[in-house]
């Protein structure tokens, strides 16, 4: 009976160290609730975008500001407004003057008022803010089966994550890396992009993955696969210190992360335009230790849109975010009449 019962107990403990929870997970118990806009929103602006004539907006794939200069992305094709929403051009890319090139990527040189066009032929256009190609860089490497996955501009070089196809004897293997390039494109440096440690397993696999910056340092985010898992992940990341700028890269490496960081919040946010049931936004506060986990979006209690499927950060140290709105012409009007598009900028309270 005796060695029965301490056979109990080294069990008891053997399943207890196999399922440790660090103490700073368990220590302090988090609320978790769902996310309205004004939990972390300071401020929220509308700004109605004037389309040109004729021209019905259908999907925005993205959306970046300078000053007053707005680019947005709408059916792959760039359109320039200022900050009040007045269009002031269209950048379109051509091929031999006549067959239009989808842009699947954009993003902006501030400091020499410049913006980099990347079409599906991988091909990079520079423009000014006028619409005057500066430059095109064929992005593609001889022989190499590579697909940029996004790009970025962060002091003074241009950043991309990219995807490459490496055949193999027995099977084929995908490695994605973080690439820097010079102001005209020219490669400078890659590094492999690696997983974060989460203290748990799970499955090497994540959304295209996007270049930010924290505390002056860049960082490689992917939205989580894991919803269940956010709270226990975020904590364990903070408790093992691998949210410290120091960490993010190694010579070799790039650590994709699961969150977005900004000075308070910790955010991941997916999206999916075909599943709507899909949408998740949720954000940690570090100040007020809560999490927020909004399935199908935060709500918009601000300008009482619903909830909102589709938060993205507008600039790369993710202090700030977006959405958008579209609304229909309303029935009845002339046949042509633009639909509506409004952009609304969120600023995360610090």
């Amino acid at each position: 009976m005796k060695s029965g019962f301490k056979f109990l107990i080294f069990l008891f403990v053997l399943i207890a160290g196999y399922l440790y929870i660090p103490r700073y997970i368990a220590e302090d118990a988090l609320r978790c609730v769902d996310g309205k806009l004004s939990d972390i929103a300071e401020e929220v602006s509308s700004i109605p975008l004037a389309f040109p004539e004729g021209y019905n907006p259908g999907s925005i794939h993205s959306v970046q500001k300078d000053g007053d200069h707005l680019f947005v992305l709408c059916d792959h094709v760039l359109f320039h407004f200022n900050k009040s929403g007045d269009f002031l051009g269209k950048i379109s890319i051509h091929k031999a003057g006549t067959e239009t090139i989808s842009v699947t990527h954009f993003t902006l040189n501030p400091g020499n008022k410049e913006l980099v066009a990347v079409g599906n032929n991988q091909i990079a256009y520079i423009y000014d803010y006028n619409g005057v190609l500066i430059q095109a860089k064929d992005l593609k490497q001889n022989g190499s089966q590579t697909k940029l996955l996004s790009l970025a501009y962060y002091n003074n070089q241009y950043w991309a994550t990219t995807e490459q196809v490496i055949p193999g004897k027995t099977e084929t293997k995908i490695e994605k890396k973080l690439c820097g390039f010079t102001q005209q494109l020219q490669p400078l440096t890659e590094k492999k992009l690696c997983q974060a440690d989460l203290g748990r397993f799970y499955m090497e696999g994540y959304f295209d993955p996007q270049v930010a910056v924290s505390e002056g340092c860049m960082y490689v985010h992917s939205p989580s696969l894991c919803t269940d898992s956010l709270i226990q992940d975020t904590l364990y990341l903070i408790g093992t210190n691998q949210l410290e700028a120091e960490r993010f890269q190694t010579e070799q490496t790039a650590t994709v992360l699961p969150l977005l960081l900004s000075d308070r919040f910790l955010i991941s946010s997916y999206s999916n335009t075909l599943d709507a049931d899909t949408c998740y936004t949720y954000c940690f506060d570090r100040r007020n230790n809560i999490a927020y986990f909004a399935k199908g979006g935060l709500v918009d209690d601000y300008y009482q849109t619903g909830r909102i499927a589709e938060f993205h950060p507008l600039d790369i140290q993710c202090r700030n975010y977006y959405f958008c709105r579209k609304q229909a012409a309303p029935s009845g009007t002339a046949a042509g009449s633009n639909s509506t598009v409004t952009l609304y900028l969120v600023k995360l309270e610090a």
